[in-house]
């Protein structure tokens, strides 16, 4: 099995890097008009814009802004460079927050006037942007908005093929609270920003794969599968959403399969997908050490640090999580009674109803371990997720979904293993 493991290994680094390099061949001039019109667009809207007028469905358009200005910046005559470093213009020197409030026109002025000896670089080589694999030949053809109407059309019909094939086979219960669970979320929203799409991408088609293959699919191959999906994961992702491809595709994997030892199976999948997860993030670093000379390793060790690290950037400002914590409770100091009080009604109904349910909480404990997992990721990930909590809350998508088919579970006709 380590073998099999190994050769995936490295054919999925080699198709990494190839695909990666080749569409950076694409003349930078031939999507110049393109991400003109998509900063425009972006421009327009705002770099952090809220449809709904609420944050936690804030869109984030500067990040996707950030993907057309390495575009912009590439260049095509060096393409193992480009892919490898995805370097993007910026008005400030590195570390100056203001290069993120003006990422809609440093990207429309690159792609408009090009490269030149005043343009200042940033890197973003410590992530794969396999996204850009995508992306850059879309951008021959499209703006932001024709993408992002691809984009809808993509993600709708693969949810909706996710949504029958649990339906058809597994049973109601996980089609019908799996639909819930992403309307409850407002999934509409989600394929309006490419970053936030990746993700789901990843989930649905494991799903889906897992569902039509059904049983036929053993302890080998599924290791196989699941250290592809955390590999892709760290290809594609920005850090956005990566426990919803584990969770997801897990909790279908041990329904289909319906085996007796599925906590053994939930450990042994999770360790496989977080092996493909980290291994092909860590080989970027060496390989684009190795096919640039520049030392990423250290820089993404640091950043690596950072995210896991306890301090946040708040209103411009680093500084501790403690002293962050104390800010938010200060502005809710009014609530702060209102709010422990129903923390606690909550603390005290949930050991309540899983003491009243021990033995089903025995009985699906596969269930309750995979509904924590945002938690543990939050918990290890506590820098980058609530700094960027407007779209890392989304990982308790998996959570509530679990919670739904562990609260239908038992129902007279609707009854599942």
């Amino acid at each position: 099995m380590i073998r099999k493991l190994f050769c995936l290994y490295i054919i999925l680094i080699s198709i990494f890097t190839i695909l990666l390099i080749s569409v950076f061949t694409i003349s930078t001039s031939a999507i110049k008009n393109n991400i003109v019109e998509s900063a425009k667009q972006i421009q327009k809207e705002g770099l952090w814009f809220q449809p709904l007028n609420c944050y936690f469905f804030q869109i984030d358009n500067m990040t996707d802004c950030l993907m057309m200005n390495i575009n912009a910046s590439a260049d095509s005559d060096n393409p193992v460079r480009s892919s490898m470093m995805a370097n993007y213009s910026q008005p400030y020197k590195y570390g100056d927050t203001g290069t993120y409030l003006k990422m809609d026109q440093t990207t429309l002025d690159i792609a408009e006037n090009g490269v030149n000896e005043s343009t200042i670089f940033s890197d973003y080589a410590r992530y794969w942007h396999g996204y850009q694999v995508v992306l850059r030949p879309l951008l021959y053809f499209f703006n932001y908005n024709q993408i992002r109407i691809l984009n809808y059309t993509l993600f709708f019909i693969l949810l909706s093929i996710t949504i029958f094939l649990l339906y058809k086979k597994i049973n109601i219960i996980y089609a019908i609270s799996f639909g819930v669970t992403l309307v409850l979320s407002n999934i509409i929203i989600v394929p309006l920003a490419i970053q936030f799409s990746t993700c789901f991408y990843i989930a649905f088609i494991g799903m889906i794969t897992i569902l039509h293959i059904q049983k036929t699919i053993d302890c080998k191959q599924s290791a196989l599968l699941f250290f592809t999906i955390g590999a892709l994961t760290s290809y594609m992702d920005f850090l956005t959403t990566p426990i919803l491809t584990l969770g997801f595709p897990l909790v279908v994997f041990i329904a289909v399969n319906k085996e007796k030892n599925r906590l053994k199976t939930l450990f042994t999948q999770s360790f496989i997908w977080l092996l493909g997860y980290a291994s092909i993030w860590a080989s970027k670093w060496l390989i684009g050490w190795i096919l640039t000379g520049e030392n990423i390793i250290d820089t993404a060790m640091a950043c690596a640090q950072q995210r896991v690290g306890n301090t946040i950037v708040f209103g411009g400002i680093e500084m501790p999580m403690n002293q962050f914590f104390e800010i938010i409770l200060s502005k809710l100091s009014n609530m702060i009674y209102p709010i422990c009080i129903a923390i606690g009604v909550v603390i005290a109904l949930l050991i309540i109803f899983f003491y009243k349910n021990r033995n089903k909480v025995k009985k699906f404990n596969w269930l309750v371990i995979i509904a924590i997992m945002p938690i543990a990721w939050f918990i290890v990930m506590k820098n980058h997720s609530l700094q960027h909590i407007f779209f890392t809350w989304r990982d308790f998508m998996l959570t509530l979904w679990c919670m739904l088919i562990f609260a239908f579970s038992n129902t007279k006709t609707l009854k599942i293993q």
